[in-house]
């Protein structure tokens, strides 16, 4: 009996002498951003109001107008193992007021008003589009939606945040306040 009370002791003593354990600089987690892989989003969202106008008839030769709002969303970035960015896109088209006519947005193929900021005052413009971003979207009716997306160039070293800049090709002002801020590739799936 004697010498288990000793052993029951010697155990509770060692336990309360050890030194607690404190992670080393070693074990601290270092973020790494832009690495290869997938990041998802859902709250990186940018709203438009556009007007679209439809050629005039022989009747009636004044073009006719009509109001449609897109909504254009970053859902994901898939970084590839080349460090180039694939911003996945999915647009909604829906018509408004008057009730006539299409509506349409236009193929990004060639729109300058697509591309990317980073918080080192870096601009990316995309090298390739695909999906649904390099078709017109057009509906009479009813919404429309679909996903498309841009390939863009590596980050540049130190950039830790980007900002996707989207405006229609047709729009003529500055693309500067039409953005979705705050992307972060930092941690993937």
């Amino acid at each position: 009996m004697g010498f288990l009370f000793l052993w029951i002791m010697g155990c509770s003593f060692a336990s309360l002498s050890a030194p607690a354990s404190t992670p080393s600089s070693a074990e601290t987690p270092v973020t790494i951003y832009n690495a290869p892989g997938k990041y998802s989003f859902t709250d990186k969202c940018y709203f438009t109001l556009d007007m679209t106008m439809e050629s005039g008839s022989a009747l009636n030769p004044v073009p006719e107008f009509r109001m449609a709002e897109l909504l254009v969303c970053v859902s994901g970035v898939l970084v590839n193992e080349d460090l180039s960015m694939q911003f996945e896109i999915e647009y909604t088209l829906t018509p408004t007021e008057p009730e006539a006519g299409p509506v349409w947005r236009d193929t990004e193929r060639d729109n300058r008003n697509v591309f990317l900021t980073d918080d080192k005052s870096g601009r990316y413009e995309f090298i390739a589009v695909g999906g649904c971003a390099a078709k017109e979207m057009r509906t009479n009716k009813e919404s429309l939606k679909c996903k498309g997306w841009f390939l863009f160039p590596p980050a540049q070293s130190g950039a830790t945040s980007f900002e996707f800049h989207y405006s229609t090709s047709d729009t003529m002002e500055s693309t500067d306040d039409h953005g979705i801020p705050d992307i972060v590739l930092a941690n993937p799936e």
